[in-house]
């Protein structure tokens, strides 16, 4: 869940249209050529990478995920990617899956709220 003070502090001086352009960032960049991927093809990236034990890899999609994820002060979803970065760059492969799910799971979440917080934004 969003820390919603830390999250108004930082961006509601730039206002709501800046807010909104974070938040679509999550889905995907169709703009950009290539386009970015979104949210969900970069999670299916991760878990591909996870389960073919390609720490490089891991470590590169994960912080794909973790540079959007990061921008809105959720202190259960940074914890999550916290971990499965630690274990990423010491290549532990124990309990790797485990991990993931438990990020995902906090991701998930905290994408959910985004994209309802960004439908109170554009009403």
């Amino acid at each position: 869940m969003i820390n919603w003070e830390e999250f108004n502090s930082v961006y509601q001086p730039y206002g709501n249209e800046l807010i909104i352009e974070i938040i679509n960032m999550l889905d995907g960049d169709k703009a950009e050529n290539p386009p970015a991927p979104s949210y969900e093809e970069r999670m299916e990236m991760l878990k591909r990478r996870i389960d073919e034990l390609d720490f490089k890899e891991i470590q590169w999609n994960l912080s794909s995920i973790r540079g959007l994820i990061r921008n809105f002060y959720d202190p259960v979803a940074n914890a999550a990617s916290n971990r499965l970065k630690e274990m990423g760059y010491s290549e532990t492969s124990v309990g790797l899956s485990e991990e993931f799910e438990k990020f995902k799971i906090a991701a998930d979440k905290l994408v959910i709220e985004l994209r309802e917080y960004r439908k109170t934004l554009t009403a």
